[in-house]
């Protein structure tokens, strides 16, 4: 199971826990039996527990902590990773269909070593409201979140929910920026309906290739933030090149002759925040925006064959150019072109004329249409 890092306990704020939250293993043990007369569910977490398994006591079976709230990863508003490291008490409710939770998270020491209880209780007809005043404080719950964390016009995640629930969290995942290739010449050329169309066309591609548990996010315009929990690096690079095939290979509906790319940076995360993690893979992400259309990871950098890596795996997507000038002589302007062309990273598959004079008519690796004498000062035909 990949679990929320949690900071060392060197890494816990500094300041001076209260008397209160100081105790011996027997006071936290008649602490935990009263709190149970209180709550329906409480446990005591030290530092390397917090996210990990807990018993279903339904079947008896071990279960990850966050499918409690039907999650499929780490909660990244985990209450208990917060209360530790602050050391303070945090709260936050959860909806599970139509019913809310309430889950406490208090921070102690218990001989010394810093601990959190974790204590649930369901707000119910008792504790709360009546079952329709319930129901509304879910729908109202879930359409806030929804209008407040997602993204108008793709449906996926905006840059508020990066800010308030990703970008500080701290778990082994899979981290990439994708950048949509010439955003500004699609909007230009077909227009901003095209634009649209294209970002809806990347998302939806994005959506078929990751999981359940990935997370997609728009941050703004034509960039893209994916978190992939529970990668390793060879799945993670296998991912994000399929991610970008797919998306190059996909078909605007409506701008048949539009032909989408992308270009990814990814890395995996150290011992950071998601949000340092995005930092590293933006850097890499600019480093494959200067021939688009490919993936760079930070094992092409440590190998330092960013460019290999590019060619190699890039071939077969670089603009194909056909050099057509209308008088060939000395050869002088085909070669400035296809300097021009390996600059912008296209490839020259051929090269014509309309007319080639002289010796260049020689050449084999130019086709053109007729030759073209060279002519005497006094205008008759060289021999």
């Amino acid at each position: 199971m990949n679990q929320t890092e949690l900071p060392e306990c060197e890494k816990i704020s500094k300041k001076e826990p209260s008397k209160d939250v100081q105790m011996t293993q027997k006071q936290a043990d008649r602490l935990v039996e009263h709190l149970k007369n209180i709550f329906m569910y409480v446990r005591v977490l030290r530092p390397d527990e917090i996210g990990d398994f807990i018993i279903d006591e339904e079947n008896g079976k071990l279960c990850e902590c966050y499918t409690v709230w039907n999650k499929a990863m780490p909660c990244l508003n985990c209450i208990s990773e917060k209360a530790l490291r602050e050391k303070s008490q945090k709260s936050k409710l959860e909806c599970i269909a139509s019913n809310v939770y309430q889950v406490i998270a208090r921070y102690v020491e218990i001989e010394g070593e810093p601990c959190v209880i974790e204590m649930i209780n369901r707000l119910d007809d008792e504790t709360l409201m009546d079952s329709e005043g319930r129901q509304n404080l879910v729908s109202k719950l879930n359409s806030y979140s929804e209008e407040l964390y997602r993204d108008a016009l793709t449906g996926v995640f905006n840059r508020r929910y990066f800010e308030d629930q990703i970008r500080d969290a701290s778990f082994c995942c899979g981290v990439a920026m994708i950048d949509l290739d010439d955003f500004k010449l699609y909007n230009d050329t077909y227009g901003h309906n095209a634009g649209d169309m294209a970002l809806d066309t990347i998302v939806k591609t994005v959506n078929r290739c990751t999981r359940r548990t990935d997370r997609l996010i728009r941050l703004g315009g034509d960039e893209f933030l994916l978190v992939l929990p529970e990668m390793d690096e060879e799945n993670f690079v296998q991912k994000l090149k399929q991610i970008q095939s797919q998306i190059h290979e996909a078909q605007v509906p409506g701008y048949s002759k539009m032909r989408l790319s992308v270009s990814v940076g990814g890395v995996l995360t150290r011992d950071e925040t998601i949000g340092e993690a995005a930092m590293r893979a933006d850097q890499l992400m600019y480093l494959a925006k200067q021939r688009k259309n490919m993936v760079v990871t930070e094992k092409d950098q440590i190998l330092g064959c960013q460019d290999d890596v590019v060619r190699q795996e890039n071939r077969r997507e670089k603009q194909r150019i056909l050099i057509v000038d209308d008088v060939i002589s000395t050869g002088g302007s085909l070669k400035a072109m296809e300097a021009l062309v390996q600059e912008a990273g296209g490839v020259v598959t051929g090269k014509v004329a309309v007319l080639a004079e002289g010796d260049a008519a020689d050449r084999t690796d130019i086709k053109f249409l007729k030759k073209l004498p060279l002519f005497n000062a006094d205008g008759t035909v060289k021999d």
